[in-house]
């Protein structure tokens, strides 16, 4: 063996990127008695799932039942169709019903692994009211807490972003109104005490960080095997079947042989500036963007020059984003829900549902660019609004210095002098104001319904009547804020079928090859039907995929 080289290895399933599907897939082929091997090119482990909110949208699970919450697969299916529309290569009737029928039996499996599930209830789906069959009580699933000293020295090894405080993902409704209800006095007092707990020595995490934490322990326990900093330079061949990968670690080549199969879960392409100028809508820009530093799109465009098919490349999981002082990118979604606060465009016109998912704000943002400059758009505020609520997580009763500094704000006496600090008509921004501010008084909101759904009131004020998040923009000072449609990663890449399996251009399965999670054409298409409707699909399809990879594909 030459010095510059290290020995080819062989497993039943090799598993390149490291996210939710990685886990469902190592999980399920381990449990069968595989040997799994999980590479990841980045030094952490965990892509995108261990800094996400850490939500899964399954509908009709044991988990949400057995809170009471009533759902059925009729209702599931309507919903689910009316968000997806007419099939398309990427949502087929056979990929839509492996979902829906595969995720109850996902979230089972993990269980009874040792994985542990609490409901979001409340949490509703984000087009109920829109859609036959939403649900008000929602079909979030989200994992408890996770002290990540269960993790060991693994914890070390996973890109955790551990400044979150220790949240569960529904907390952060009652905790927006800032203890001036019972519910949120309550929210406060659980995450002060599980803050002293950490202080006390525990490391109690929430959202992502406690989903991936958990299923990363459990794939530990059962002996799969995970290896950082490996790259691949190319596919293994036998035939024209997949049967592993070339792979280089630490400059020295080696190959990696896979008995059952490859499966792929590595990422959009999210931070790749060509691809996203090729495939993106415009104006597209890496700077925007929230997703994992690993989305780079390598593995796509490997995929396709094998002879691979691509699809959705034009779609992203888009939200209303911004850069504060220093670089730091966030999102804003509370913020467009709150009252006294309504969006415009460039003439200053009111063009959306300020309050509808963060998905379809960002596709009304880029329709609406078509004919219409919208990026960036605006959140016009009042004095109600700064003196009530947060933006970003602080406290806007004296807006910071530096994000007036930086027009991360604008600030004006009258809506007059807003217009022109903005480049915005005069004019028009005041008929928007004159008009949404008569919906505001009435509660409905006739040109795009905001607050006619639960979703639509579920960051509003619950103390502002009639309609929690419709609210008067007329108390000066104004306020403008502009916003980008950020993203926390691409939707579009490798087409699959039902069963995960990487599809040519004409249909046919490539053999051995499975993909799952954001480096695939998505599920759920262009629409966003609620609260983890992209982490589930990629949790699923992994378990999917490791279920073939175990008893048909040999």
């Amino acid at each position: 063996m030459s010095a510059d080289t290290i020995p080819d290895e062989t497993v039943d399933l090799l598993i390149v990127g490291s996210g939710a599907a990685s886990m469902s897939a190592a999980l399920r082929a381990a449990d069968a008695g595989l040997s799994v091997l999980v590479v990841e090119k980045q030094d952490r482990f965990g892509g995108s799932t261990a800094v996400s909110g850490g939500v899964l949208w399954v509908p009709c699970s044991s988990v949400a039942r057995r809170a009471g919450a009533q759902d059925n697969s009729a209702d599931a299916h309507a919903y689910f169709d009316a968000c997806l529309g007419p099939e398309t290569r990427a949502t087929s009737r056979a990929r839509r019903d492996a979902f829906l029928r595969e995720g109850p039996r996902c979230l089972d499996f993990l269980e009874g692994l040792g994985m542990r599930w609490a409901y979001g209830d409340g949490y509703s789906d984000y087009h109920e009211g829109e859609y036959p069959g939403g649900s008000v009580r929602g079909r979030a699933i989200v994992a408890p807490m996770f002290d990540l000293r269960e993790l060991g020295d693994w914890a070390e090894r996973i890109g955790f972003n551990l400044d979150l405080p220790p949240v569960m993902f529904q907390e952060t409704v009652p905790l927006r109104s800032r203890g001036r209800t019972w519910a949120s006095r309550l929210a406060f007092l659980r995450v002060g005490w599980r803050m002293i707990r950490n202080r006390l020595g525990a490391r109690l995490v929430g959202m992502g960080p406690a989903l991936y934490g958990r299923l990363f322990q459990q794939a530990v326990k059962r002996g799969v095997m995970f290896r950082s900093g490996i790259t691949v330079r190319a596919f293994k061949t036998d035939g024209a079947r997949i049967s592993g990968a070339e792979i280089t670690w630490q400059g020295t080549p080696s190959t990696i042989h896979a008995r059952r199969g490859v499966l792929l879960n590595t990422g959009g392409f999210a931070r790749n500036p060509r691809m996203r100028e090729a495939w993106q809508p415009k104006p597209a820009s890496v700077d925007w963007t929230l997703a994992n530093p690993g989305d780079t799109g390598e593995m796509i465009e490997m995929v396709r020059d094998l002879g691979g098919a691509i699809d959705l490349m034009d779609a992203s999981w888009w939200l209303p984003g911004t850069t504060l002082p220093g670089g730091i990118r966030l999102y804003l979604v509370p913020e467009l829900q709150q009252p006294h606060g309504f969006v415009v465009d460039s003439t200053g016109q009111r063009y959306m549902n300020e309050a509808t998912s963060y998905v379809a704000i960002g596709r009304a943002v880029y329709e609406r660019q078509k004919t219409v400059s919208a990026v960036p758009s605006w959140l016009v505020m009042d004095r109600q609004y700064m003196e009530k609520y947060w933006i970003l997580g602080q406290p806007m009763k004296t807006v910071p210095q530096a994000w007036l500094d930086q027009g991360i704000i604008v600030e004006a006496p009258t809506l007059a002098d807003l217009a022109a600090k903005c480049g915005l008509s005069p004019d028009a921004l005041k008929a928007s104001a004159d008009r949404f501010n008569g919906f505001a008084r009435t509660g409905l909101d006739e040109d795009f319904g905001r607050g006619r759904s639960a979703y639509h009131r579920l960051f509003g004020d619950p103390l502002h009547k009639p309609i929690p998040g419709l609210g008067t923009v007329e108390k000066p000072p104004f306020y403008a804020m502009p916003f980008y449609p950020a993203d926390v990663g691409t939707a579009g890449g490798v087409l699959t079928d039902e069963h995960a399996r990487v599809l040519r251009e004409d249909g046919s399965p490539i053999e051995g090859l499975y993909a799952a999670g954001n480096c695939t054409a998505t599920v759920m298409g262009r629409s966003y039907p609620g609260a983890g409707a992209s982490i589930a699909p990629s949790l699923v399809f992994g378990y999917v995929a490791a279920g073939h990879a175990i008893d048909g594909n040999r």
